[in-house]
């Protein structure tokens, strides 16, 4: 009875093996994946997947090997070259050519790559050419959370370091400090670096600046790390002693499944008062002992008059400026910092129709519009036209597949007036009753 089955189920492998034994017994032309990283594999962590495509004989063009899409995850193909390969089947020789495709899965569950095709083109019969094309087998990556790992980034190493511009012991009202930060991360790529959080400080004025990111590939390897620099100035309107506080990022290691924190340390910082803020006492005025020639006692007492009222405005002016100046400065400061001062740079990011510097307009905007980020705020407050516009854009910056035709941020740009319009409206409660009201004739 053993025997029976054994036999039985040699029998049904051989059958389900022969139709690709046949093909590639008669020269046809075949594909091979390999997930070179173990499984299953932890979020965040890059696969690497080789794809080796094979013909009979040799290419007359090489393998074009598409950037497909894969929900859930970040696809890249790195610029590193091919790998040309050879293997011998059934007696018959067949040349290969195999790229690496790197893989970032951006949740757990199971990932499944797409049935894409790669087209070439070989010589089937040598001197003759033939069109081919093959399609990727629906292989299967394993992903997960690892344990220990939640609300931390994921990545091989991680470091902080932390530069100032100027001695912070020796500063005076008025003064500015820039603090940068560079976070550099391995095994992941530059966006996925979350920020750090700047806290606010009493009595200081922030300013942050736009990050900048940067992935680092190499030949062979594809990419194996990234940098994020960010720089906050921080500007001091009050004398006295303060604190800036330390900076963390939570991140794990799925190698090692350790989990570890890096940090920029608190930043102590002295304020002295400016010159210009003291108060001065005006000079005593000389009286001389008798008239000068030619001016009279009221002449005299005029004179008096005018240099003490001189000297008196002086005084005041020389009081009042720096503080009328710090008001000037901290009212333009509060109108950058306004929503519809984001919104107005947003519109002149528009204009630009740079795609990169829109998203980063976008996304600064939103957030001091009280959202988590752009896209949480077309979300919650996007017509159907902006979160059509803004997934374009999304998919412009981060998709694989390009747009069919070039991006355009006029569509984005009304899509977002007419949006922001009614969150205005929804947001102000008195806009909210004068819309409810009647109309006088109706």
């Amino acid at each position: 009875m053993i025997r029976r089955w054994v036999i039985n189920a040699i029998v049904f492998v051989v059958a389900c093996l022969a139709p690709l034994a046949a093909a590639r017994a008669a020269g046809e032309p075949f594909v091979r994946v390999e997930v070179e990283t173990p499984q299953p594999v932890a979020v965040g962590q890059q696969v690497k997947i080789n794809i080796s495509v094979f013909v009979p004989n040799y290419f007359l063009s090489a393998p074009q090997f598409p950037l497909f899409d894969l929900p859930g995850a970040i696809v890249t193909l790195p610029d590193q070259g091919s790998l040309n390969l050879n293997d011998t089947i059934g007696g018959e020789s067949f040349a290969g050519i195999q790229r690496t495709y790197v893989i970032t899965p951006q949740q757990a569950g199971a990932l499944t790559l797409p049935p894409a095709h790669i087209s070439f083109t070989y010589a089937a019969t040598p001197g003759q050419r033939t069109d081919g094309s093959v399609t990727l087998p629906p292989q299967a990556i394993s992903v997960r959370i690892p344990p220990g790992a939640e609300g931390a980034l994921l990545a091989s190493d991680l470091r902080m370091t932390q530069s100032l511009d100027r001695d912070p012991a020796g500063l005076k009202t008025g003064d500015t400090l820039t603090r940068t930060i560079v976070i550099a991360a391995s095994g992941i790529q530059a966006m996925m670096i979350p920020p750090p959080i700047f806290a606010p400080v009493d009595g200081v004025t922030l300013y942050p600046q736009q990050p900048v990111l940067q992935d680092e590939s190499r030949d062979r390897a594809g990419l194996v790390g990234a940098t994020r620099t960010d720089k906050m100035v921080y500007r001091f309107d009050r004398s006295g002693d303060y604190l800036l506080p330390a900076l963390t990022v939570d991140w794990f290691d799925p190698v090692t499944g350790k989990r570890a924190r890096a940090s920029a340390p608190e930043v102590s910082a002295k304020v002295a008062m400016t010159a210009a803020f003291k108060t001065e006492i005006a000079p005593d005025i000389p009286v001389p002992a008798e008239p000068a020639p030619g001016l009279t006692a009221s002449g005299w007492i005029r004179l008096v008059a005018t240099a003490i009222g001189v000297l008196g405005i002086t005084a005041l002016a020389a009081f009042l400026f720096p503080r009328c100046r710090l008001a000037v400065m901290a009212w333009r400061d509060r109108q950058r910092e306004t929503e519809a001062a984001y919104f107005a740079r947003l519109r002149e990011a528009c204009h630009g129709n740079d795609r990169k510097v829109v998203y980063r307009a976008l996304d600064a905007w939103a957030r001091r519009a009280h959202a988590l980020s752009a896209s949480d705020w077309v979300r919650q407050n996007g017509s159907d036209e902006l979160r059509r516009s803004f997934g374009g854009l999304e998919r412009e910056l981060f998709g694989s597949t390009p747009e069919t035709q070039p991006w355009q941020a006029k569509p984005l740009l009304s899509a977002l007036i007419a949006s922001r319009r009614t969150w205005l409206r929804h947001k102000n409660p008195q806009a909210r009753a004068l819309s409810a009201l009647p109309a006088l004739n109706p």
